[in-house]
């Protein structure tokens, strides 16, 4: 599942929810229409999850990079190389998923949806104190 998810992730990323076809989700992810409805119920269950497994993905390279930093300044150096490398050459090209979601959520037709689809993802990471990341 997770593999499914690393790869439905960038599909988002660089096309937005609106502009993520079923028809790229199943070229990015390998798995046909009727696998994905199964796996996630609909488009909405795709985007969920693969924006749970973007941002718990995101904490994890970011705690991985934090491990060698002892000083708080150390820290928010380290932190902001991660941003600054998150945002250059081929990986900033993608775009981030959170931005471009809100950004997204404020301006389409189907904000309030795609606004709860991001409770929904947030809600199953981070703000679960017991969630477990999803390991790789």
């Amino acid at each position: 599942m997770e593999a499914v998810l690393a790869s439905a992730a960038p599909v988002f990323r660089e096309h937005g929810y609106d502009g993520a076809s079923i028809d790229l989700l199943k070229d990015a992810t390998g798995l046909t229409a009727g696998n994905l409805n199964k796996a996630f119920k609909d488009k909405k269950g795709v985007f969920a999850a693969a924006f749970t497994y973007y941002v718990e993905d995101r904490q994890q390279q970011l705690a991985e990079r934090l491990r060698g930093s002892h000083t708080g300044r150390e820290r928010i150096a380290e932190t902001l190389r991660f941003y600054l490398d998150s945002a250059s050459g081929s990986e900033g090209r993608q775009g981030c998923l959170v931005l471009a979601s809100l950004i997204e959520a404020t301006t389409l037709d189907g904000a309030l949806h795609l606004r709860k689809c991001l409770r929904i993802g947030l809600g199953r990471g981070r703000n679960q104190p017991d969630a477990k990341p999803l390991q790789k």
